[in-house]
């Protein structure tokens, strides 16, 4: 066998039709263009045709092969309430009458003495856990955040014997059982 191949006539036929065809300009350019340039649209098809294929592909997966998904724990509700500066020590009950009476500060923050029955007045004075105040004249209840109480005129006296009138939240006031 010789490595000599002579064409049939039909293939010489053949190939003398392709060399002699008109290229066209688009075709052309088509065999003028890189390879790589070709790929710049075929690559992006290729993968969002992936990335819309992914779900299905893993819900046709076997259990085993499945990647974990984490499960969700509960958030405790301590994450999920707002955290308030001074909580009260206990609530006090709404007054249903406006005798004046003695109260001690219970939180352990103390509670401002404000210039009106309003949380954004001027602290006239801060006073500490324990002090006692003289009570009257509260209004209706409201609540600041989500704590339950009413505005009341107090006064208050120091230990260097300055007295001192203003609003307090009463909340954040334990009624003393004697009353002076």
């Amino acid at each position: 066998m010789s490595d000599d191949h002579k064409p049939s006539p039909k293939e010489a036929e053949e190939i003398e039709h392709k060399a002699a065809a008109p290229v066209s300009e688009e075709e052309e350019e088509a065999q003028k263009t890189p390879w790589w340039k070709k790929l710049s649209v075929t690559i992006p098809a290729i993968t969002g045709l992936l990335v819309a294929l992914t779900p299905l592909v893993v819900l046709l997966m076997p259990a085993q092969h499945k990647p974990e998904t984490p499960k969700a724990e509960p958030t405790p509700i301590y994450l999920m309430q707002p955290v308030q500066a001074a909580t009260p020590v206990p609530t006090a009950p709404p007054r249903r009458n406006n005798r004046p009476y003695m109260a001690t500060v219970s939180t352990p923050a103390g509670l401002y003495m404000r210039s009106g029955p309003n949380e954004k007045t001027n602290p006239i004075i801060k006073l500490e856990q324990g002090s006692q105040v003289k009570v009257s004249n509260c209004r209706t209840t409201v609540y600041i955040g989500e704590v339950e109480g009413q505005w009341c005129q107090a006064s208050y006296k120091d230990t260097e014997g300055n007295s001192h009138r203003g609003w307090m939240f009463n909340a954040f006031l334990i009624e003393d059982s004697d009353e002076s």
